[in-house]
């Protein structure tokens, strides 16, 4: 009888287990990223869906920019315009080649740092708003704090490596939900394309490094990052039906296998309630596949956005027209010293 009893005791413990596992962090021996860190968070709730070294500090490389555009944003008008320094030209690539003496439009800048990931440029901002790097850099840091991002310290204003310069997957996903509250960095951060004109013979084509715009259904924004030391880093922002996902990596060896297999993973994991901690030595490296769950339910809840996607030139122009994520055209305040 107390045998049978305690039999009775261990169902009754395991069942309940089960019943709760919904709302319970659970481990995966199937999925994992090449990513050192990252996070996978719910924009309406900030609610950290999938986590991988969420609190490690690491180089964020050029997602640092997002912090450089945003304050910039809110601290200086786009229609002014800012004289390029020594210092900002000398900047090593990526750039757009501003020579000192250049004045340069904020709005210029701002779709260099975005889409181009111009250090010049993010350099140039930096001065235009602080002065000095280093004081926008202490004003960067500063922002990040309030935003809650304790993790994060910034020395520059690009991403560049230097020492003492961090951030976390967490905070780079925090300071992005943040921006993705300011239309004017949605805007510029979403175009594909965008044209500087440099004056009466100069043009510059501008193509967003961020490659999740043309190949991830509901991708929104997002900014990209490469140094040796870093490796690769991604923050962006992408939806499905009624979720949106914030996904932010760092230390990345495969960055947009990394992307969509935390996004498709997301999506699948946001419904249930649950949270996914990924093991940081598991040597497995998931593809996403080109087909995800959650792609056909965009498929069957934005028919419309998927055939003008698909409608070759005329899709095309019409999201030139709009001028959503078409090219833009940007003029820039430029007198060549």
């Amino acid at each position: 009888m107390f045998m049978k009893y305690l039999y009775l005791l261990a169902v009754g413990l395991a069942m309940a287990a089960f019943i709760s596992l919904p709302h319970a962090a659970f481990a995966s021996d199937e999925f994992n990223i090449s990513a050192r860190a990252a996070v996978v968070m719910d924009v309406a709730t900030g609610r950290v869906i999938i986590s991988k070294n969420p609190d490690l500090r690491l180089p964020p490389a050029s997602t640092t920019k997002v912090m450089t555009a945003i304050l910039a944003i809110e601290k200086i008008q786009p229609a002014a315009s800012v004289k390029v320094s020594r210092h900002a030209s000398s900047m090593s690539p990526s750039k757009i080649n501003l020579r000192a003496g250049d004045e340069i439009s904020v709005d210029a800048l701002l779709y260099s740092v975005l889409l181009k990931s111009a250090n010049d440029a993010a350099a140039a901002l930096a001065e235009g708003v602080g002065g000095t790097e280093d004081n926008f850099a202490r004003l960067m840091t500063e922002k990040a704090r309030a935003i809650g991002a304790v993790n994060t310290h910034f020395v520059n204003a690009s991403g560049l490596p230097a020492d003492n310069h961090y951030s976390t997957a967490y905070d780079l996903a925090l300071i992005l939900r943040y921006a993705m509250q300011n239309p004017r960095f949605v805007e510029i951060s979403s175009t594909k394309f965008a044209t500087l004109n440099m004056g009466e013979k100069e043009k510059m084509l501008l193509r967003n490094h961020n490659r999740l715009l043309w190949m991830y259904d509901g991708a929104v924004a997002g900014k990209t990052g490469y140094t040796v030391a870093a490796k690769h880093c991604y923050v962006g922002e992408a939806g499905c039906n009624n979720t949106r996902l914030i996904v932010a990596m760092l230390g990345s060896n495969n960055p947009w296998s990394d992307v969509r297999a935390l996004l498709d993973k997301g999506f699948e994991v946001a419904p249930t309630g649950k949270t996914l901690e990924l093991e940081d030595n598991a040597p497995v490296v998931v593809q996403a596949s080109s087909h995800g769950r959650h792609r056909k339910a965009i498929k069957a809840s934005r028919g419309k956005h998927r055939k003008a996607k698909s409608a070759g030139k005329k899709g095309r122009a019409r999201s030139k027209k709009k001028g959503t994520r078409g090219e833009r055209q940007i003029a820039c305040v430029s007198s060549k010293g």
